[in-house]
């Protein structure tokens, strides 16, 4: 399954053309990619996870744990 994670300030909306890039670079041809909030960042900010195919909030969390380690 592809990912990307996609964060905004609290203050702010999300950016749609973040939004549109992640839709197509996880579009694998046949499922429709989903977007999944992200319960907990832990900051001030938000998070969803765009992905190739359906996930649960838990998968979501578990992307976004992983990312913020990784990156962070």
């Amino acid at each position: 399954m592809q990912t990307f994670v996609i964060l905004w300030d609290w203050k702010e909306s999300v950016d749609i053309a973040d939004l549109n890039e992640a839709i197509a670079k996880v579009y694998d041809g046949t499922h429709a990619p989903s977007v999944t909030e992200v319960p907990d960042t832990g900051g001030d900010h938000y998070a969803c996870i765009i992905a190739s195919e359906s996930m649960t909030v838990e998968q979501a969390q578990q992307v976004y744990d992983k990312y913020e380690d990784e990156c962070c």
